[in-house]
């Protein structure tokens, strides 16, 4: 857990959008952008636990009071470097804010957030048709790995060092 180190300071990186780290009370919001943009089984437990055990790694993008987005991560041993690495457990971006920086912004504070904790590298699961999320983590410097297997034929596992 990282619960008892500091958390960075708010970012603002474009008129109106400003990135920090998550707290408890941002879960709710958090969720219903995670329902409606990735319609997947409900993780509003594991979200609020995750912002607890480690709030470094739980970012919202908000556009004034309103989360536009989110990325949450825990901690967990690398696929690279089998260190202490960064798992982006889920990330997401309201429709009405895509193509405005917000998912790049997001991305970069976690990235960031990951290294101030000494951390090797980064590593996610993405749907292996989700072509725009993978050129946002390509971009990053992330790259498919094959090993291991997701167990689930429609995702892959990415990594990257930082």
């Amino acid at each position: 857990s990282t619960a008892k180190r500091p958390k960075p300071q708010p970012r603002t990186i474009a008129v109106g959008i400003v990135i920090r780290c998550a707290d408890p009370g941002d879960v709710p919001a958090m969720h219903a952008v995670y329902r409606n943009s990735l319609r997947g089984e409900p993780q509003e437990r594991n979200f609020l636990r995750l912002v607890r055990r480690f709030p470094q790694l739980c970012c919202v993008a908000l556009r004034g009071p309103a989360v536009v987005g989110y990325a949450i991560g825990r901690i967990h041993r690398g696929f690279l470097t089998a260190r202490d690495a960064a798992f982006l457990f889920s990330f997401a971006v309201v429709d009405a804010a895509r193509g405005e920086g917000v998912g790049r912004a997001l991305l970069q504070g976690f990235r960031d957030n990951a290294r101030s904790l000494g951390l090797a590298e980064l590593d996610l699961e993405v749907e292996r048709d989700n072509a725009a999320a993978a050129a946002l983590y390509e971009s990053f410097g992330l790259s498919t790995i094959e090993v291991p297997a997701t167990g689930k034929p429609r995702t892959r596992f990415m990594a990257g060092r930082l």
